[in-house]
């Protein structure tokens, strides 16, 4: 029995340990297009590698249907240290290896791999994919009696998977990018380089965190978060000091001046702030908790952490096979399910990967 995986990442690397970590019988062979494997998880966290978080709920992700009916299954935290990865926890249930690095997770995943005997192909590009009498057969090459599309998506990278699946029946949901920042229509090339802990609100809905001033817009991970659900000419209201409300200003600058509320900001968002306003006290405070900007539209694909949109999960059992084509599973970011930052997507492809090979191994036992 052969499974061959196209894609290198997170799931299909977590896909091909769990396979031969249950059923070291089975051949399995990662396809994978760069020169080497888990490039992506290489950057994640800022090179820490946030790699899954502990509070994993619905709230965090477009649709939560395929990780609720799944998430009973398997401790995937436990599984990761059972494969050589010790974690920690960082602020708000982050979890990361314990070196704070992702090298870690590379390098113990890459040996993994090597001591369980799975193929690994790098430089290789999936340019074709066939169903035949006995599987799959890649680049009129390569045949596998199960085939699994671990191929990530958009972001950050050069893919052809919506093609190949589109060529075997599946349909697509519009792909854009994902945590991603934003570009406003306000300029906000004085204020590069700013950094500030604020809140945002949007849509009936608000984030917290760092903000980003970049030369032409927002970023940050609550702009990042924000990214997924603001389209073009909403508004996003921020609010500079969401520890203190209209009144504790007022009360503050009543007992000290104007000017000891001036110095608590960077000279230059001082400036942005007080050109916004009418420059009477009131509407300068006004301007502090209600510091408005635009959208005009997403930074692209190259700066995304994620794609939305992909394969639509109706075309997708639980198992993350696929409905139309027998023994095909597709995993992690190629599905249209996208979660916020904070480890909540490498969860996804962990425990896709992991349940896709259970059922694998599960199927070849029946």
């Amino acid at each position: 029995m052969h499974v061959c995986i196209i894609g290198g990442g997170a799931s299909g690397v977590f896909a091909g340990i769990t396979i031969k970590y249950l059923d070291s019988t089975i051949d399995v062979t990662i396809i994978e297009q760069n020169n080497k494997l888990l490039k992506k998880v290489s950057k994640t966290g800022s090179g820490k590698c946030n790699i899954m978080n502990k509070n994993i709920s619905k709230e965090f992700y477009n649709d939560f249907s395929l990780i609720e009916k799944n998430m009973t299954k398997v401790e995937i935290d436990k599984m990761l240290t059972a494969y050589g990865i010790l974690l920690r926890e960082g602020t708000e249930g982050r979890l990361y290896p314990y070196s704070l690095q992702a090298k870690t997770v590379c390098d113990v995943l890459t040996f993994d791999l090597q001591e369980l005997k799975v193929n690994v192909l790098l430089n290789t590009r999936v340019t074709s994919v066939k169903k035949v009498k006995t599987g799959y057969k890649i680049n009129d090459s390569i045949n596998c009696d199960y085939l699994v599309f671990a191929t990530g998506s958009k972001a950050q990278a050069e893919t052809n998977c919506y093609e190949l699946l589109s060529s075997l029946g599946h349909k697509i949901t519009p792909t854009e990018p994902g945590l991603v920042p934003l570009i406003t229509k306000e300029k906000t090339n004085q204020l590069y380089g700013i950094r500030w802990k604020v809140k945002i609100n949007f849509k009936n809905e608000s984030r917290t965190g760092e903000l980003q001033f970049r030369d032409n817009g927002l970023s940050g991970i609550c702009i990042m978060d924000a990214s997924n659900i603001l389209k073009e000419n909403d508004v996003i209201s921020i609010d500079l000091m969401p520890e203190y409300s209209i009144n504790d200003l007022k009360q503050l600058v009543s007992e000290r001046g104007l000017k000891f509320l001036e110095n608590v900001f960077p000279k230059n968002l001082w400036n942005e702030i007080v050109s916004r306003s009418d420059k009477s006290t009131i509407s300068i405070l006004k301007t502090i908790k209600n510091l408005k900007y635009t959208v005009l539209s997403k930074r692209d694909f190259n700066e995304a952490q994620i794609t939305l949109g992909g394969v639509s999960i109706q075309e997708i059992t639980n198992s993350f096979e696929s409905k139309l084509n027998n023994n095909l599973y597709i995993l992690g970011e190629t599905i249209d399910v996208a979660g916020a930052t904070g480890g909540y997507n490498l969860y996804f492809a962990w425990l896709s990967g992991y349940i896709c090979a259970e059922n694998i191994v599960n199927k070849k036992g029946s």
